[in-house]
């Protein structure tokens, strides 16, 4: 970290860390299938993340011991659906995920390019004022992933869109624990009772960003949401920049603030803010009897007053070795190997749908009986050309028995079931459910009395 004047520092933040629940990959794995076919349009994502104290809840409740070093966004089966309702102990983090077809396109994708063009619209919300009103779109997911449909693997890179300013926030002083600076239970009791307000007038989860306002010398503390930062910035009170806090670092803040402080530099042009670091549970009924959440003093050095260029963004997450690059979650090993047998032919019809039949009706297919006079060498290769495109319910008719020369050139066929002439009409059993788990036992009428042909 550097350090800058005497009693200073660069301001550091703890970044986010992707956590992403299987059923994530599943809902995407289908939207793949069904909707996005070949496409690559980036699609609307919503994660979630919790402050602190949520956090350490839950991994209290998992049996967690220490908590980890790190804060979470959350994905989801959800995380694709927009209007999902939101958990009340989480803050929305809006954004798009993109799918592409093969890995060499996840290789050609500009990471750099990627998260400018995020930063660029976050830039011109700050510019708008539209961020003021609408808080949430200061805090952003983007991802870029592919998915080996067949081998149920995905390859992916996450990015949590951070706005660098011309000259970076500074750390004026340690961290102060909110007890030190309100110490009247009575006014903390006000804070608490606001964010439970603020929390009730939301209809999508709590505000990432708000603003605590105190008259007189503290003791009536008032939350108010973030659009009245500069009706409340420009009063004689003292007043605090609140935000729901990830971070459990004692001296370090969570990513959100680093947007936060943007919009303070380049749009209120304030030279130093006070921070309340929220890190409490949002829906507890009672405020905490030792509260977790942290007051910062922060200098906002000035920059160009008239720069209005677009700024520069980082917010990649690094990977399992601490790196950055992409990561890598294999589900094959928690598959049913038989449902992977059927996913994996019924992609290879949606493929050859996707790029050349467009109007093949796969599902047509599947529910059509076939009847097939003879189960020799032609009636085999008939058969498997009639599953590869996706017929599923076949029923043989076959006059005889198999010879030693049939298994070479019949695929339904073993050399057991010419030694034992007794068990003919069994001989496709061990071979049929090969395909695709869904087919049905394979009939054999009248049992099979062709007689071996040496």
């Amino acid at each position: 970290m550097a350090s800058g004047d005497e009693g200073t520092k660069v301001l550091a933040h703890l970044s986010f860390s992707s956590s992403i629940d299987p059923a994530f990959w599943t809902v995407l794995s289908e939207l793949k299938m069904t909707k996005l076919k070949l496409e690559s349009t980036p699609q609307p994502l919503c994660a979630l993340y919790s402050p602190a104290a949520a956090a350490a809840h839950r991994s209290e409740q998992d049996g967690g011991g220490d908590e980890p070093a790190v804060a979470w966004m959350n994905l989801s089966g959800e995380s694709l659906d927009i209007a999902f309702e939101t958990s009340r102990r989480s803050v929305r983090a809006g954004g798009t995920v993109m799918v592409v077809n093969t890995m060499d396109a996840f290789k050609d994708i500009d990471k750099k390019d990627h998260l400018n063009k995020a930063a660029a619209e976050m830039s011109a919300h700050v510019d708008s004022g539209a961020a003021e009103q609408d808080p949430s779109l200061l805090v952003r997911c983007e991802g870029v992933v592919f998915s080996d449909l067949k081998n149920y693997k995905h390859v992916y890179w996450f990015a949590f869109p951070a706005l660098c300013p011309p000259v970076p926030p500074v750390l004026a002083g340690a961290p102060a624990p909110l007890s030190t600076r309100l110490a009247s239970a009575d006014t903390r009791q006000l804070l608490h009772r606001g964010v439970q307000q603020l929390l009730e007038a939301s209809s999508t989860g709590m505000p990432p960003f708000f603003v605590v306002d105190l008259a007189g010398s503290g003791d009536v503390c008032t939350v108010r949401p973030f659009s009245d930062v500069q009706a409340v910035a420009a009063g004689s009170n003292e007043w605090w920049l609140a935000f729901v806090d990830p971070s459990n670092f004692a001296t370090n803040p969570g990513w959100p603030l680093r947007n936060a402080l943007f919009l303070l530099q380049r749009r209120l042009k304030l030279t130093a803010v006070t921070v309340l670091c929220y890190r409490d549970v949002l829906d507890a009924k009672e405020p905490p009897q030792e509260s977790r959440s942290i007051v910062l003093q922060v200098g906002l050095p000035a920059g160009d007053p008239s720069a209005t260029s677009i700024p520069t963004a980082v917010g990649w997450e690094a990977n399992a070795k601490g790196k950055m690059g992409a990561r890598i979650v294999d589900l094959a090993p928690f598959m049913d190997p038989r449902r992977r047998a059927v996913e994996s032919a019924d992609l290879n019809l949606k493929l050859m749908r996707w790029r050349f039949l467009p109007d093949l009706d796969i599902d047509k297919l599947a529910c059509t009986k076939v009847l097939l006079v003879g189960a020799g060498t032609l009636g085999c290769n008939v058969a498997r050309s009639l599953m590869a495109w996706g017929f599923r319910d076949l029923v043989f008719v076959d006059n005889g028995k198999v010879s030693f020369s049939n298994p070479t050139r019949q695929w339904l066929f073993e050399f057991s079931d010419c030694v034992d002439p007794a068990r003919p009409s069994e001989g496709t059993h061990p071979r049929y459910p090969a395909s695709p788990p869904p087919l049905p036992p394979l009939p054999l009428f009248p049992p099979p009395r062709r007689p071996p042909t040496l």
